[in-house]
């Protein structure tokens, strides 16, 4: 496993806890958190892109390095769930997703559109507009639970 940044474990040790793994996987790096289920971030790691339209099995390895980094890192407590949180999940089959990462860690899986993960964070259900200017671009506007989403997706020169 090779996470570009690593893994920094965020707690002192101590009793078995409960924990779920957020995922954020962009079109530029991937980063981990694990979370207790009380709030406390615990570890973190991050690698190379998770966008799965750039390329699909490059981005599952970043996205599996990160997950792997955090529960070696919290290797005495219990991973409950993983959400996960990725640029290009729209276009591809949700459950294939769901039904990889759930076979490889056997936890409750959810994965969520990176646009509405966003725009939820900021707004907290309330209507509005979001906008991303990343490796690629995304408006997300909500009004009256009738949601709106334009992309664009950038092609860096740089891969």
């Amino acid at each position: 496993m090779n996470c570009s940044h690593g893994t920094n474990l965020l707690f002192a040790s101590g009793d078995k806890m409960d924990y779920i793994i957020g995922i954020d996987g962009g079109g530029t790096k991937t980063e981990a958190v694990a979370y207790s289920l009380n709030g406390q971030e615990l570890a973190a790691s991050k690698s190379g892109y998770g966008n799965l339209l750039i390329n699909y099995n490059t981005a599952i390895t970043h996205i599996d390095e990160c997950i792997t980094a955090c529960k070696a890192a919290l290797a005495d407590h219990t991973c409950k769930g993983i959400s996960l949180g990725l640029a290009g999940s729209k276009a591809l089959s949700k459950e294939e997703i769901k039904r990889y990462f759930y076979d490889r860690y056997q936890v409750e899986v959810g994965l969520y559109d990176d646009a509405m993960i966003a725009h939820e964070a900021l707004l907290h259900g309330k209507d509005g507009i979001l906008t991303i200017a990343g490796t690629g671009a995304v408006s997300i506007g909500k009004k009256r639970r009738s949601v709106r989403i334009r992309r664009r997706v950038g092609t860096p020169s740089w891969r």
